[in-house]
């Protein structure tokens, strides 16, 4: 899994959850390429994303991956 965003996020939360919404893994992403977060999960599921910022602003999403291999981008105006 990747994040990217270029306003200064300061961590990444990975969860990923099971049909019923339990939790099955959960962990920080790793900053790499200096605005990309990365994350490799062991299981599969729900995937739950809480990237926070230096405000404490945190921004969540929950989808089910495509495939196994895929990235989410903040979009740039």
């Amino acid at each position: 899994m990747s994040a990217y965003d270029d306003t200064m996020v300061t961590g990444v939360t990975v969860t990923i959850l099971d049909e019923e919404g339990q939790c099955l893994e959960q962990g920080e992403a790793e900053l790499v390429l200096g605005v990309w977060w990365e994350y490799r999960p062991a299981k599969k599921g729900r995937i739950r994303i809480e990237a926070r910022d230096l405000a404490q602003n945190v921004t969540r999403q929950e989808f089910y991956p495509p495939s196994p291999s895929f990235s989410v981008r903040e979009k740039t105006s």
